[in-house]
Protein backbone atom coordinates (compact mmCIF):
# COMPACT_ATOMS: atom_id res chain seq x y z
CA UNK A 1 0.00 0.00 0.00
CA UNK A 2 2.78 2.66 0.46
CA UNK A 3 4.01 2.12 -3.68
CA UNK A 4 0.32 3.63 -4.23
CA UNK A 5 0.52 6.06 -1.44
CA UNK A 6 3.04 7.38 -3.08
CA UNK A 7 1.97 7.16 -6.67
CA UNK A 8 -1.39 9.51 -5.39
CA UNK A 9 1.14 12.04 -4.03
CA UNK A 10 2.80 11.87 -7.76
CA UNK A 11 -0.58 12.52 -8.95
CA UNK A 12 -1.64 15.20 -6.43
CA UNK A 13 1.33 16.88 -7.45
CA UNK A 14 0.96 16.60 -10.99
CA UNK A 15 -0.56 20.57 -12.59
CA UNK A 16 -2.79 19.83 -15.03
CA UNK A 17 -6.37 18.50 -13.45
CA UNK A 18 -7.93 17.01 -16.46
CA UNK A 19 -4.25 14.77 -17.04
CA UNK A 20 -4.11 14.12 -13.49
CA UNK A 21 -8.24 12.42 -13.90
CA UNK A 22 -7.08 10.77 -17.03
CA UNK A 23 -4.44 8.86 -15.47
CA UNK A 24 -6.56 8.52 -12.01
CA UNK A 25 -9.44 7.23 -14.25
CA UNK A 26 -8.29 5.03 -17.21
CA UNK A 27 -4.92 3.58 -15.35
CA UNK A 28 -4.51 3.92 -11.20
CA UNK A 29 -8.18 2.45 -10.65
CA UNK A 30 -7.42 -0.36 -13.80
CA UNK A 31 -4.64 -1.81 -12.37
CA UNK A 32 -6.25 -2.02 -8.98
CA UNK A 33 -9.04 -3.89 -10.37
CA UNK A 34 -7.35 -6.62 -12.47
CA UNK A 35 -5.83 -7.29 -9.44
CA UNK A 36 -9.38 -7.77 -7.29
CA UNK A 37 -9.62 -10.15 -10.33
CA UNK A 38 -7.05 -12.53 -8.58
CA UNK A 39 -7.29 -12.30 -5.00
CA UNK A 40 -10.05 -13.76 -2.63
CA UNK A 41 -12.68 -11.37 -1.70
CA UNK A 42 -11.62 -11.50 2.54
CA UNK A 43 -7.93 -11.28 1.48
CA UNK A 44 -8.08 -7.84 -0.56
CA UNK A 45 -11.03 -5.90 1.90
CA UNK A 46 -8.43 -3.94 3.77
CA UNK A 47 -6.73 -3.02 0.99
CA UNK A 48 -9.75 -1.95 -0.53
CA UNK A 49 -10.45 0.56 2.30
CA UNK A 50 -7.34 2.09 2.27
CA UNK A 51 -7.21 2.52 -1.64
CA UNK A 52 -10.68 4.07 -1.60
CA UNK A 53 -9.20 7.01 0.87
CA UNK A 54 -6.88 7.70 -1.79
CA UNK A 55 -9.48 7.72 -4.38
CA UNK A 56 -11.15 9.97 -2.22
CA UNK A 57 -7.81 12.27 -1.37
CA UNK A 58 -7.30 12.72 -5.41
CA UNK A 59 -11.55 13.43 -5.74
CA UNK A 60 -10.66 16.29 -3.04
CA UNK A 61 -7.60 17.19 -5.36
CA UNK A 62 -10.03 18.08 -8.01
CA UNK A 63 -12.37 20.42 -5.79
CA UNK A 64 -8.99 22.31 -4.67
CA UNK A 65 -8.28 20.61 -1.44
CA UNK A 66 -5.15 19.11 -1.07
CA UNK A 67 -3.86 18.86 2.85
CA UNK A 68 -4.78 16.01 4.63
CA UNK A 69 -5.60 18.53 7.63
CA UNK A 70 -8.00 20.26 5.39
CA UNK A 71 -9.18 16.94 3.87
CA UNK A 72 -10.22 15.90 7.29
CA UNK A 73 -11.90 19.27 8.17
CA UNK A 74 -14.20 18.73 5.31
CA UNK A 75 -14.68 14.85 5.42
CA UNK A 76 -18.43 15.02 5.07
CA UNK A 77 -18.01 17.13 1.78
CA UNK A 78 -14.99 14.43 0.79
CA UNK A 79 -17.24 11.74 0.71
CA UNK A 80 -20.30 13.09 -0.83
CA UNK A 81 -17.76 13.97 -3.49
CA UNK A 82 -16.25 10.88 -4.12
CA UNK A 83 -19.90 9.24 -4.03
CA UNK A 84 -20.93 11.66 -6.89
CA UNK A 85 -17.67 11.27 -8.95
CA UNK A 86 -18.79 7.43 -9.09
CA UNK A 87 -21.85 7.92 -10.97
CA UNK A 88 -20.98 7.95 -14.79
CA UNK A 89 -20.56 11.17 -16.56
CA UNK A 90 -23.62 11.52 -18.61
CA UNK A 91 -25.21 11.65 -14.53
CA UNK A 92 -22.94 14.07 -13.31
CA UNK A 93 -20.12 11.83 -12.41
CA UNK A 94 -16.31 11.17 -13.20
CA UNK A 95 -17.00 7.85 -14.13
CA UNK A 96 -14.49 6.84 -11.15
CA UNK A 97 -14.92 3.14 -9.76
CA UNK A 98 -16.00 3.12 -6.26
CA UNK A 99 -13.36 0.07 -5.69
CA UNK A 100 -15.57 -1.35 -2.96
CA UNK A 101 -18.35 -2.47 -5.09
CA UNK A 102 -16.19 -3.25 -7.78
CA UNK A 103 -14.14 -6.21 -4.81
CA UNK A 104 -17.30 -7.38 -3.96
CA UNK A 105 -18.00 -9.49 -7.87
CA UNK A 106 -14.25 -8.79 -8.82
CA UNK A 107 -13.27 -12.94 -8.20
CA UNK A 108 -16.68 -13.96 -9.06
CA UNK A 109 -16.27 -12.74 -12.15
CA UNK A 110 -12.74 -13.75 -13.30
CA UNK A 111 -13.57 -17.16 -11.76
CA UNK A 112 -16.70 -17.39 -14.20
CA UNK A 113 -14.75 -16.59 -17.32
CA UNK A 114 -12.05 -19.08 -16.10
CA UNK A 115 -14.92 -21.90 -15.60
CA UNK A 116 -14.19 -23.70 -19.45
CA UNK A 117 -10.53 -23.81 -18.70
CA UNK A 118 -11.01 -25.20 -15.34
CA UNK A 119 -13.53 -27.81 -16.20
CA UNK A 120 -10.79 -29.01 -18.45
CA UNK A 121 -8.26 -29.36 -15.37
CA UNK A 122 -10.93 -30.44 -12.87
CA UNK A 123 -13.64 -32.32 -14.55
CA UNK A 124 -14.79 -33.82 -11.33
CA UNK A 125 -15.71 -30.69 -10.11
CA UNK A 126 -16.68 -28.67 -13.20
CA UNK A 127 -19.35 -29.97 -15.61
CA UNK A 128 -20.35 -28.31 -18.62
CA UNK A 129 -23.01 -28.88 -21.12
CA UNK A 130 -22.21 -29.81 -25.04
CA UNK A 131 -22.20 -25.77 -25.90
CA UNK A 132 -19.79 -25.14 -23.25
CA UNK A 133 -22.00 -23.54 -20.59
CA UNK A 134 -21.40 -24.67 -16.74
CA UNK A 135 -24.09 -27.60 -15.73
CA UNK A 136 -22.59 -28.25 -12.65
CA UNK A 137 -19.88 -26.49 -10.36
CA UNK A 138 -19.21 -28.61 -7.12
CA UNK A 139 -19.27 -26.67 -4.17
CA UNK A 140 -18.15 -29.16 -1.02
CA UNK A 141 -14.41 -29.05 -3.22
CA UNK A 142 -13.74 -25.82 -2.66
CA UNK A 143 -15.62 -24.51 0.35
CA UNK A 144 -13.79 -21.56 1.09
CA UNK A 145 -13.65 -19.77 -1.83
CA UNK A 146 -17.23 -20.86 -2.54
CA UNK A 147 -17.88 -19.11 1.28
CA UNK A 148 -16.12 -15.71 0.04
CA UNK A 149 -18.12 -15.44 -3.08
CA UNK A 150 -21.14 -16.40 -1.58
CA UNK A 151 -20.67 -13.59 1.24
CA UNK A 152 -19.57 -11.22 -1.45
CA UNK A 153 -22.11 -11.28 -3.63
CA UNK A 154 -24.44 -11.16 -0.57
CA UNK A 155 -23.29 -7.79 0.36
CA UNK A 156 -23.87 -6.72 -3.13
CA UNK A 157 -27.11 -7.89 -3.50
CA UNK A 158 -28.26 -6.13 0.19
CA UNK A 159 -27.13 -2.98 -2.07
CA UNK A 160 -28.98 -4.15 -5.31
CA UNK A 161 -31.97 -6.07 -4.15
CA UNK A 162 -33.68 -5.51 -7.59
CA UNK A 163 -29.83 -6.95 -9.51
CA UNK A 164 -29.37 -10.05 -11.56
CA UNK A 165 -28.76 -12.40 -8.09
CA UNK A 166 -31.37 -13.86 -6.01
CA UNK A 167 -31.77 -14.55 -2.21
CA UNK A 168 -31.43 -18.68 -2.79
CA UNK A 169 -28.88 -18.21 -5.01
CA UNK A 170 -26.05 -21.11 -4.31
CA UNK A 171 -22.17 -20.52 -5.93
CA UNK A 172 -23.04 -22.91 -8.66
CA UNK A 173 -26.46 -20.57 -9.18
CA UNK A 174 -24.46 -17.59 -8.98
CA UNK A 175 -21.53 -18.51 -11.40
CA UNK A 176 -23.89 -19.78 -13.99
CA UNK A 177 -25.58 -16.10 -13.85
CA UNK A 178 -22.13 -14.32 -14.21
CA UNK A 179 -21.43 -16.89 -17.48
CA UNK A 180 -25.27 -15.96 -18.99
CA UNK A 181 -24.62 -12.57 -18.57
CA UNK A 182 -21.19 -13.33 -20.97
CA UNK A 183 -23.43 -14.91 -23.52
CA UNK A 184 -26.37 -12.57 -23.51
CA UNK A 185 -24.31 -9.73 -23.53
CA UNK A 186 -21.85 -10.99 -26.47
CA UNK A 187 -18.95 -10.24 -24.72
CA UNK A 188 -15.84 -12.06 -24.68
CA UNK A 189 -14.83 -14.30 -21.72
CA UNK A 190 -11.23 -13.46 -21.85
CA UNK A 191 -12.06 -9.99 -21.17
CA UNK A 192 -9.44 -8.85 -17.99
CA UNK A 193 -11.10 -5.68 -16.92
CA UNK A 194 -13.64 -3.36 -16.53
CA UNK A 195 -14.97 -1.35 -20.02
CA UNK A 196 -14.43 2.38 -19.67
CA UNK A 197 -17.53 4.15 -18.90
CA UNK A 198 -18.93 5.05 -22.06
CA UNK A 199 -22.29 4.62 -22.28
CA UNK A 200 -25.32 6.24 -23.03
CA UNK A 201 -28.53 6.60 -20.49
CA UNK A 202 -31.78 7.50 -21.78
CA UNK A 203 -33.06 10.86 -20.89
CA UNK A 204 -36.15 10.26 -19.93
CA UNK A 205 -35.00 7.72 -17.31
CA UNK A 206 -31.89 8.55 -16.62
CA UNK A 207 -30.83 5.11 -15.35
CA UNK A 208 -32.31 3.16 -18.10
CA UNK A 209 -30.91 0.16 -19.43
CA UNK A 210 -27.53 0.48 -21.10
CA UNK A 211 -26.55 -0.98 -24.24
CA UNK A 212 -25.05 -3.69 -23.29
CA UNK A 213 -22.62 -4.91 -26.23
CA UNK A 214 -19.24 -5.03 -25.95
CA UNK A 215 -19.41 -4.54 -22.02
CA UNK A 216 -17.91 -7.64 -19.41
CA UNK A 217 -20.08 -9.48 -16.82
CA UNK A 218 -18.57 -7.20 -14.21
CA UNK A 219 -19.16 -4.16 -16.01
CA UNK A 220 -22.94 -5.10 -16.45
CA UNK A 221 -23.17 -5.81 -12.34
CA UNK A 222 -21.49 -2.62 -11.63
CA UNK A 223 -23.88 -0.43 -13.87
CA UNK A 224 -26.82 -2.15 -12.00
CA UNK A 225 -25.36 -0.94 -8.67
CA UNK A 226 -24.90 2.65 -10.20
CA UNK A 227 -28.55 2.66 -11.27
CA UNK A 228 -29.55 2.33 -7.37
CA UNK A 229 -26.80 4.94 -6.27
CA UNK A 230 -28.06 7.31 -8.22
CA UNK A 231 -31.50 6.53 -6.52
CA UNK A 232 -29.90 6.73 -3.42
CA UNK A 233 -28.45 9.75 -4.14
CA UNK A 234 -31.12 11.65 -6.53
CA UNK A 235 -32.95 10.91 -3.16
CA UNK A 236 -31.15 12.84 -0.76
CA UNK A 237 -30.66 15.76 -2.88
CA UNK A 238 -34.25 15.97 -2.90
CA UNK A 239 -34.49 15.57 0.64
CA UNK A 240 -32.00 18.35 1.05
CA UNK A 241 -33.85 20.95 -1.68
CA UNK A 242 -36.80 20.64 -0.27
CA UNK A 243 -35.36 20.98 3.44
CA UNK A 244 -33.87 24.01 2.59
CA UNK A 245 -35.86 26.04 0.02
CA UNK A 246 -32.67 28.58 0.39
CA UNK A 247 -30.40 26.39 0.10
CA UNK A 248 -27.62 26.73 -3.27
CA UNK A 249 -27.45 26.64 -7.16
CA UNK A 250 -26.95 23.12 -7.04
CA UNK A 251 -30.43 22.37 -4.52
CA UNK A 252 -31.93 24.91 -6.73
CA UNK A 253 -31.63 23.13 -10.05
CA UNK A 254 -32.65 19.45 -7.93
CA UNK A 255 -35.70 21.54 -6.98
CA UNK A 256 -36.60 22.62 -10.49
CA UNK A 257 -36.52 18.64 -11.58
CA UNK A 258 -38.78 18.08 -9.12
CA UNK A 259 -41.32 20.62 -10.60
Amino acid sequence: MSKIDRVTDLLIQYPKAQFRYCLHRFCYDAKVNYWLRAQLPLHGRRFVDDFRKQQMRLVASYHGVYEATEIEDKWSDVVEWYERATLPVELGGMAIRNMAMVALTAFACSLASSLKHMAVIFPERITLGSRGAPLHISQSSSSEISAQVLSSVGEYRRLVPQGRFKENDDFSAILKIIVELEEHDHVVSSEPQLQSSSHVLSEEAGVNQRSKRGRSPQGVLYSDFVKEEFKRLLSTCKARAEADPCGDRALDKVRRQMK
